[in-house]
């Protein structure tokens, strides 16, 4: 009764037909082929299988063409800077991955130095690091320590230079353009002093706009606020009216005043009745 009763619940339910394992062989082909691609799915399953092999192989690709560095090579037109001393500074580098290696973080620890202005980093294959280096052209001292470029960037060396240039003072923290503007106008003054036969050695901009200047002989000159054109007027034909005994006795002139100029004597001119 069993046997019967499961025999009765088999031909209710759904039918099924054998295949031989040959026929869904076939039927898979033809399904298969029956797909078309069009070139553009063609050349993306190639992409994506070349992508997939290089990934695969990164590692064993890498070792084939990567080698230790062996080499720091320095470039350019050097005159405070040596070669030996940016090497010293990289040598950490050397029999590191020559392909890992960092070059925005070797250009930045290059820019770091201080007389270097702008700097390139590249790699010469198999295993060298090529360094060129633009070095700083100090136009002006700035401020007692550092020095001026004529883009108007502030640097300042492990030591004090022995350049004949003129200094710049002003308050800190004002811009590159401002800088630039003392420069500029450093040099208007200097045009201006050449037709007395004077030059200044030092520039002074102070908080509150005022200018002053010291001139190659020493005297202190109060300047005020720009223009300056008829102030060194009046300064230059003083110092040329004035004897050249007296002019070295002179320790300040102040050219603020609108139709003249103060003179301030030193103590042994003071001394001796002038």
């Amino acid at each position: 009764m069993r046997h019967q009763t499961k025999a009765v619940n088999a031909s209710r339910g759904a039918s099924f037909v054998d295949m031989p394992t040959g026929s869904q062989g076939l039927m898979l082909a033809d399904l298969w082929s029956s797909v078309s691609f069009s070139p553009r799915v063609i050349k993306a399953i190639v992409l994506v299988a070349i992508l997939v092999a290089l990934v695969l192989q990164k590692n064993r690709i890498v070792a084939l063409i990567d080698h230790e560095i062996d080499l720091i090579s320095v470039q350019g037109e050097l005159n405070h800077l040596g070669s030996a001393e940016v090497s010293e500074r990289l040598a950490g580098l050397l029999n590191t991955s020559f392909m890992l290696a960092d070059l925005e973080a070797i250009k930045q620890e290059v820019l770091s130095m201080p007389w270097v202005h702008q700097a390139t980093v590249s790699r010469l294959w198999p295993g060298q690091i090529q360094v060129y280096i633009v070095e700083q052209v100090p136009v002006s001292r700035w401020n007692s320590a550092s020095y001026l470029n004529a883009e108007g960037e502030v640097f300042t060396p492990d030591v004090s230079l022995d350049l004949s240039l003129p200094s710049l003072a002003g308050p800190e923290g004002i811009s590159a353009d401002e800088k630039r503007m003392m420069l500029s106008t450093l040099a208007g003054l200097q045009e201006l002093l050449e037709i007395y036969g004077y030059r200044a050695t030092s520039l002074q901009l102070e908080a509150r706009g005022a200018w002053a200047m010291v001139l190659e002989n020493g005297i202190r000159v109060e300047l005020g606020n720009v223009p300056f054109e008829d102030k060194i007027d009046r300064l230059g034909r003083v110092l040329a009216q004035t004897p050249q005994q007296l002019v070295s006795q002179i320790k300040r002139m102040d050219a603020r005043y609108p139709n003249g100029v103060a003179v301030e004597w030193n103590e042994l001119a003071l001394a001796e009745g002038h």
